[in-house]
């Protein structure tokens, strides 16, 4: 199973990933494991930057598809459905659920903008190279959608007042609905 957190820079996907991930026993892939590689090495933006993150991203996606069968892994994003990089990049999390035969739990994680704008400027959000600045936050949340697809198994959570453990149980809660996969029963 594949579950993918998918929210605004700051609304608390690595928080409740983390929580989740623990609750459940499973990996955690986040997006700025992916990225930060890219963002060390490279000027953020640049083609060198997308060049060399995409290599990690498939290096990464290559072990996950020789994962045992049974591996559950937690994945966030912020994917905007504007932007043909992150329509391709959520392409890519299907195909590689598709590939391993599992299923794709697609979670929004939603929070006001104005709990947004707090949580952005959070400390330790710069130490992970994450966006502190809540003016791009401010302008993509007014002129972008997160993608919000037409998976199978989709789930909204507003996070605005939930502790990340309640966020969490809430996902679980729905993954323990889900009737059972042919190849993956229900956690």
């Amino acid at each position: 199973m594949i579950i993918h957190l998918n929210g605004w820079p700051g609304a608390g996907k690595l928080t409740v990933a983390r929580v989740l991930a623990r609750k459940l026993g499973a990996r955690l892939l986040d997006n700025h494991t992916l990225h930060n590689v890219a963002a060390a090495l490279c000027d953020r933006g640049t083609d060198a930057y997308w060049s060399l993150y995409g290599q990690v991203r498939d290096l990464a996606y290559e072990r996950i598809r020789v994962l045992p069968p049974d591996a559950v892994l937690v994945m966030t994003n912020a994917f905007l459905r504007e932007t043909p990089r992150d329509v391709e990049a959520w392409g890519r999390i299907k195909d590689l659920a598709a590939s391993r035969g599992d299923r794709l739990v697609a979670v929004t994680l939603d929070c006001d903008l104005d709990e947004n704008v707090v949580r952005i400027s959070g400390a330790g959000r710069a130490d992970n190279r994450k966006l502190t600045d809540p003016e791009p936050l401010i302008a993509w949340r007014s002129e972008y959608h997160l993608i919000v697809d037409d998976a199978e198994d989709w789930m909204v959570v507003d996070n605005t007042r939930l502790a990340p453990e309640r966020a969490a149980d809430r996902i679980v809660a729905y993954l323990d609905g889900l009737p059972p996969s042919p190849r993956n029963p229900a956690p």
